[in-house]
């Protein structure tokens, strides 16, 4: 038996192509055959084995472990032509310099130096230490990703001389606070809020189509980002509000509950002139039933949490061109210094038949979470006050309004009487044709009469509400 014993490297007995095929195996990027491995779906014992960075030298030491066993297992053969190892100048060669003390600050303990000589000729590290200066040169099958800086040094004389000779210590030194993340705490808030107020997060995809977009009241798609590659027909454009995926799932939700509430945290896309786009936040929910949570408390008990010291407004009706899907007369907008930040009401009759709510009351709310966010920003800490010493007194009042008329407009007026009043809210309303008459609704309103300096008297709080009435009067 005739065995070339070329393992690399130059020789009589190797071609030059040979040659530099050797060579660049030792410097083939292990990266390239995982990825390789990957893309073809093809895992094979190669593969798995070269993509770790094998060291390239250990072929000599393969051949010599081959030609022992040749020999124990009694085969007659002889070696033709001579071998050299691969070019050890292509192969990592690394050396790593280090001081003792920087290796007894990272482990906390000293190590003698004799002690951490005898570790690294073990481990096969050739080294040599000078006062307190280490140097090392890392052997061939070390330096494949393995050892490479100091650190990597300091985890093997810990590793061997033993963790458990480490007495425990606590940390020292100074602790640099983290910066204040307020887009993650505005998150938080947001999923903390409506969770309280028992809403479900929904996860909804950020596709629609000319179909599902024409169903709540947008029939142009020139507004709309058209995906080329759309994987469905289902799913052909980004979308430009949240409503109709939360009305979808509200349909198919209602199958199974009687009542439910829903709000998603999302983005929506929007083409602009000369293909310009844009991509924005959205949160918007869905409450399904009567008995569910409403839309306009939501919002508002929202705003109080997130912006206690706002001036937030409500006003009756909504942009139609933005929220087309809403039932003009029985939704609402909130604003802060005269910019829109919120919208709320009843789902259009129309789109309710759409998506087969029937009967059902079912509202919708969408906040502009970039503009809540600046609010939050300026107006979301609290502005605390002493709490008065002197005891308060709530009133109610009923008044009968018309259904087109804004108990949010109702509330604020009640408010403006006397900057005694305060927790002014809607507690009941009650409908009937017969008694409170068509189109009207009879709506209770509760609020606190308080003076911090001293305790308020009948004849006061009477003035204060007669004050109230007139000013409902004159609305």
């Amino acid at each position: 038996m005739a065995i070339a014993g070329v393992i690399g490297g130059a020789s009589s007995a190797v071609s030059a192509e040979t040659k530099n095929l050797l060579i660049e195996s030792a410097t083939f990027d292990p990266k390239s055959v995982r990825l390789t491995a990957l893309r073809t779906g093809c895992r094979t014992d190669a593969s798995t084995r070269y993509e770790k960075s094998l060291d390239p030298l250990l072929t000599a030491r393969a051949l010599s472990r081959m030609l022992d066993l040749l020999r124990f297992f009694g085969n007659d053969f002889t070696v033709d032509g001579g071998s050299e190892y691969l070019d050890s100048a292509r192969v990592n060669d690394i050396s790593i310099s280090l001081e003792l003390p920087f290796v007894a600050s990272k482990l906390g303990i000293e190590i003698p130096g004799s002690e951490i000589s005898r570790i690294l000729s073990k481990l096969g590290f050739v080294h040599e230490i000078s006062g307190t200066k280490l140097a090392v040169k890392v052997p061939s099958w070390r330096a494949t990703k393995d050892v490479s800086i100091a650190e990597d040094m300091v985890e093997e004389l810990g590793r061997v001389y033993g963790y458990d000779k480490i007495a425990e210590k606590a940390v020292s030194g100074p602790i640099a606070l983290s910066e204040r993340n307020r887009g993650i705490e505005f998150r938080n808030l947001v999923l903390s809020h409506f969770v309280s107020l028992g809403f479900s997060e929904a996860y909804a995809y950020s596709f629609s189509n000319a179909e599902k977009d024409a169903s709540i009241g947008f029939p142009d798609m020139s507004g709309a980002v058209r995906i080329l590659n759309a994987v469905s027909t289902e799913y052909t454009h980004m979308r430009r509000s949240p409503a109709a995926l939360l009305f979808q799932a509200a349909s198919e939700n209602a199958k199974h509950t009687e009542k439910f509430a829903f709000f998603e945290y999302g983005k929506v896309h929007f083409k602009h002139a000369e293909n310009r786009f844009s991509e924005k936040r959205s949160l918007a929910g869905v409450s399904y039933a009567a008995s569910a949570i409403d839309a306009r408390d939501s919002v508002l008990s929202f705003f109080a949490r997130a912006t206690p010291r706002a001036g937030v407004s409500v006003s009756q009706g909504v942009d139609v061109s933005k929220f087309p899907f809403l039932h003009p007369g029985k939704s609402g907008t909130v604003s802060v210094a005269g910019k829109a930040i919120a919208a709320f009401g009843s789902v259009h009759p129309k789109v309710a038949e759409r998506y087969g709510f029937g009967e059902t009351p079912v509202s919708y709310f969408e906040i502009d979470p970039e503009a809540a966010f600046v609010l939050v920003s300026e107006f979301g800490e609290p502005a605390f006050r002493e709490i008065s010493k002197f005891p308060g007194v709530v009133r109610e009042l009923n008044f009968v309004m018309d259904e087109r008329d804004s108990a949010g407009n109702a509330a604020a007026a009640i408010a403006s009487v006397s900057p005694l009043v305060s927790n002014v809210s809607v507690i009941d309303v009650y409908r009937d044709s017969v008694k409170v008459g068509e189109g009207k609704r009879s709506v209770t309103f509760s609020f606190r009469i308080e003076d911090p300096e001293k305790t308020i008297t009948d004849a006061e709080a009477l003035a204060i509400q007669t004050s109230a009435i007139a000013k409902m009067e004159q609305a």
